[in-house]
């Protein structure tokens, strides 16, 4: 009789703790409205991360000892349902919905942060249920999806492009992955070049037949004028290789200031008309906007210095399609690589896949297939968790405006 009596003062007492915490959760809920940050729209976690965990621990050990008996007692709902509604709300948890691959060691490392939970799912999987709980959302998402989502305050992109996005709510905020894919897609331009200036390519298709030809004089980058239209950061990382390897290199972009060493001269798009006759190697690394669409048209492709280099990596709306194609037939280039099309996949009947010395990669250039891209992309991922989390200033914000 005595031991009944013990496990029913313990339990009456367990259960007397759980809804204590469960009132604290309610307190906290509502003393957190408070902390609301104006510019942000969300609840600023305080720096209490550590105690909460302990108490919440010590709450579920209490609770796995006999949830059936606690129910009983208190009429409290089951363990499951109390992790989906009453835990969250007790940790003032930041709901993530996390749809880019992550590989099990890196899926651990988010978890162990403090202030999140996490759902982690393939952005083919996820559902309108899925994005009616999240708060932030790490990846790309269809708009259709992401007009479905009430609570969302922030969409951290994996992708540096952003113009997708650029007319979603305006409570939003939108960060990209600026930063991460200059390495690769620069180093994927560089043998693009390399390739066209010393006929590697025709020396590949000459093997298939097993012709043993010298093809005759190459060029060196050495007395190469390279012209990077767009110095973000993947058109900046190609300008530093190409200036480190002896080409003459200038830049175009928004602003004219604060030229960077490794290049010689800045110019504006305004400038283009004028100075696109001077260049061996045109590289376009743009963003998609109203002012890119279509710039290069048939006008500026004929500009274009005979037997030169043009090479796309950033959109492939920047070049009219049909004005290209005529262009390229006439054997104008020296070779034009492509890694972007205006129309994606492009399809089996372009005329582009069978001009000679027109080059097409399926827009692989950059996306996660260099270990060093997948690691900076989630980098700027946990950095702007944790800014999102303390309400800082977070980086690679976009401009919604322009697109990027």
């Amino acid at each position: 009789m005595r031991s009944s009596s013990s496990a029913f003062f313990f339990f009456s007492a367990a259960a007397g703790t759980s809804a204590w915490y469960a009132r604290m959760a309610d307190f906290r809920a509502c003393s957190n409205r408070a902390f609301i940050n104006s510019t942000q729209k969300r609840p600023r976690i305080i720096a209490a991360h550590t105690i909460q965990n302990i108490a919440v621990r010590l709450y579920r050990l209490i609770i796995s000892l006999n949830a059936d008996a606690l129910k009983r007692v208190s009429s409290f709902r089951s363990c499951s349902e109390y992790d989906t509604i009453w835990f969250r709300r007790f940790q003032n948890m930041i709901n993530v919905l996390f749809v880019t691959p992550v590989t099990e060691d890196r899926k651990q490392e988010f978890e162990n942060m403090d202030g999140f939970s996490f759902v982690f799912k393939a952005a083919a999987d996820v559902t309108e249920d899925d994005v009616k709980e999240a708060d932030a959302i790490l990846g790309n998402l269809p708009l259709s999806l992401i007009e479905k989502a009430p609570n969302l305050k922030w969409i951290q992109l994996n992708s540096a492009g952003a113009n997708t996005y650029k007319d979603i709510r305006s409570d939003i905020i939108l960060t990209n992955a600026s930063g991460a894919y200059g390495e690769a897609i620069s180093e994927h331009m560089l043998g693009c070049v390399l390739m066209v200036l010393k006929n590697l390519a025709r020396y590949l298709e000459m093997q298939k037949s097993h012709d043993w030809e010298n093809l005759g004089s190459v060029n060196t980058l050495s007395i190469t004028k390279v012209l990077s239209v767009g110095m973000g950061d993947i058109g900046t990382s190609f300008a530093k290789k190409m200036n480190a390897l002896g080409a003459e290199v200038c830049g175009v972009r928004r602003s004219i200031h604060d030229k960077p060493d490794y290049v010689k001269e800045l110019y504006t798009m305004e400038d283009l008309d004028r100075i696109l006759p001077e260049f061996d190697v045109v590289a376009l690394s743009l963003p998609e906007t109203e002012e890119t669409v279509h710039l290069f048209d048939a006008k500026k492709l004929s500009l274009m210095k005979e037997g030169s280099i043009l090479v796309n990596v950033g959109r492939g709306s920047a070049i009219v399609t049909e004005d290209l194609i005529d262009a390229a037939k006439t054997g104008k280039f020296e070779g034009v690589c492509l890694d972007v099309t205006e129309q994606e996949p492009l399809p089996k009947n372009s005329p582009l896949w069978n001009i000679d010395r027109v080059y097409i990669t399926p827009h692989i250039s950059g996306r996660f297939n260099a270990a060093v891209t997948y690691d900076r992309v989630l980098s700027i991922f946990k950095e702007n968790l944790e800014h999102f989390r303390d309400g800082e200033t977070m980086i690679n914000v976009v401009d919604k405006r322009l697109g990027y």
